[in-house]
């Protein structure tokens, strides 16, 4: 199993077309498992700061979006209750409605709803490839606060502005906008991209004389590349349509943490990876958005992860004697064995592995 207590399920995001129930659901449902993903990422220390506070946030939030009295949560917000200050707690507490309202998670599931959710767990997701042509980036502004999206417009008119200062300061680049489409329950913000995706995947930034080609990935999806034309800007790009993989074209990794004693207390996760190490500092989204998924380990530490997309990701250990890094690129139907990792005594240590 890819992820061990949601399923991931697929779905039509919203594109401005009316969304079934099923389809709340299944994107509920995708958001449930995000939500614990990211108390345990702030509980280790994987992918981001370890803030004991933040942990108890995010998992008391996994707990209220679940139905009552669901089986082992009140166990867990016990345990890392326990470890916190009464400081903690109230500060954990206290961000428990800006998360709801800052990334639309005001929800709890009812038991039916999980009974529906294992029901069209294995729906596929439609593919309506019929998005409008997108006009100039002005009026696309207007049409947004128009249809009264005022957050959205106002977001990409910012963007605009802030790329516009950039071309003029280096007219050698190019101002770029566009749309991704997600066909899946995930938000097209968590696509990795050289420019920021914003609400419902439209974009725009500027990107330098020397990016050749802009690529969209997202794990679990066909990645899109498109070549960028250098002698236009503002360009418009074609809207990218990321349709889930198929199952001989996705990837998976293999290995071990060694030592075996240490397992029990390591967390391990995959990041997916920007293609070039000059686009990572671009990014400046809410670790919510970063595409992490947890690698289950065995009580030897062993782990097999599979489902994942061929590309560059970066795996993350966080265990008793520190915090470390190994890159791995990944290859269309391949499962690569990364071998025994041993997590030498050595802080942030950084190994590269291709």
């Amino acid at each position: 199993m890819r992820y061990i207590f949601i399923t991931i399920l697929c779905l039509l995001p919203s594109l401005g077309w009316t969304q079934s129930a099923d389809d709340l659901l299944k994107r509920r449902n995708h958001e449930i498992h995000r939500i614990w993903m990211q108390s345990q990422n702030y509980t280790y220390g994987t992918g981001v700061n370890k803030d004991l506070a933040q942990a108890y946030a995010w998992l008391r939030l996994y707990q209220l979006s679940l139905p009552k009295q669901y089986p082992g949560i009140p166990e867990q917000v016990a345990t890392l209750r326990a470890q916190l200050t009464p400081d903690q707690i109230q500060r954990g507490e206290a961000m428990i409605p800006r998360l709801k309202a800052q990334f639309d998670l005001d929800f709890q599931l009812s038991e039916d709803d999980m009974a529906r959710i294992t029901e069209i767990r294995f729906q596929k997701a439609a593919q309506n490839r019929n998005a409008p042509n997108l006009p100039g980036i002005p009026q696309l502004a207007q049409q947004l606060e128009k249809a009264g999206k005022t957050a959205l417009a106002k977001s990409f008119w910012q963007h605009y502005q802030k790329a516009l200062k950039e071309y003029q300061k280096d007219p050698h680049g190019r101002i770029v906008y566009g749309r991704v489409i997600v066909f899946g329950p995930e938000s097209p913000r968590e696509v990795v991209s050289p420019i920021e995706i914003l609400d419902e995947g439209y974009f725009v930034g500027y990107v330098s004389q020397y990016a050749r080609a802009m690529d969209f990935r997202l794990d679990g999806y066909m990645p899109i590349q498109y070549f960028v034309d250098q002698h236009r800007s503002p360009q418009l790009l074609a809207t990218a349509y990321l349709r889930p993989l198929k199952p001989g074209e996705l990837a998976g990794v293999s290995g071990q943490v060694l030592p075996i004693k240490d397992a029990p207390q390591t967390h391990v996760v995959l990041q997916l990876q920007p293609t070039e190490q000059r686009y990572q500092s671009v990014d400046n989204r809410p670790s919510w958005y970063w595409p992490t998924l947890n690698v289950p380990l065995t009580p030897t530490g062993q782990f097999t992860l599979t489902g994942l997309s061929p590309s560059r990701y970066q795996l993350i250990v966080s265990g008793p004697k520190g915090r470390y890094e190994f890159s791995v690129v990944l290859r269309p139907g391949e499962l690569r064995d990364l071998g025994p990792l041993n997590l030498i005594p050595q802080t942030n240590a950084k190994v590269a592995r291709r």
